[in-house]
This record gives structure tokens, C-alpha cells and sequence, in this order.
């Protein structure tokens, strides 16, 4: 079953470029803002282990992992030169608060 889950409110005062963790589920994720739209994606790199939310986003809206610089869609979660990416999931604001697709085994 899916359900939809807020996970930041007053969107209006995150900025441009950010990126921070949210934990949901038991799932560690990276909530970023590129060019006034939000992604989420699995914040733990699958390469190693690394917390993309500690690097940084590309000009081009791609998360850049503090560790090895992989770079991976913000938004999408794919990976710079083809090949898996991290997960992602869709995102909706509403009423100024951010909320995530997320699928429950309830």
C-alpha cells in the first residue's frame, strides 16, 4: 500500500540548492531543492555507504556524494554516466508542506 507522508513544512523557506536527511520508515532519505522543485531519493550511496546529503548539488541538479563524487539525479536518482541509481520517490507540496510516496507493508 502507498501512502503519502510530510516530511517539511513552510517548503517556501528551504533554499535553492539544499539538501538535508529525513528518516521515514526506517528509511534514510535525501530531501533536496533544485531550480523551485523538490526530489527525494535513498540518502545512503550505494556505492559506499556515504550520505548524499553531506555533499552538495551540481549546477546541473545533480547530488554529488561527499565520498567517492559520485553524482546522481536529484529528482530521479539516476546515476551520471548510466547504470543503477539510487531510488526515488515522488513528491507533491501542498498547503506549503512537502510530502513523499512512500510504500507501507501496513
Amino acid at each position: 500500500m502507498e501512502n503519502w507522508y510530510k516530511i517539511a513544512q513552510e517548503v517556501q523557506n528551504i533554499k535553492n540548492g539544499d539538501s538535508f536527511e529525513v528518516e521515514l520508515l526506517g528509511i534514510r532519505l535525501c530531501v533536496s531543492k533544485f531550480k523551485d522543485e523538490f526530489g527525494v531519493i535513498d540518502n545512503v550511496c550505494l556505492h559506499k555507504g556515504a550520505l548524499l546529503s553531506k555533499g552538495f548539488l551540481t549546477k546541473d541538479g545533480f547530488l554529488e556524494c561527499p565520498l567517492h563524487r559520485w553524482n546522481f539525479h536529484f529528482k530521479s536518482g539516476c546515476f551520471f554516466h548510466g547504470g543503477e541509481g539510487q531510488k526515488a520517490y515522488p513528491t507533491k507540496v501542498e498547503n506549503q508542506s512537502l510530502y513523499v510516496l512512500m510504500e507501507t507493508d501496513l
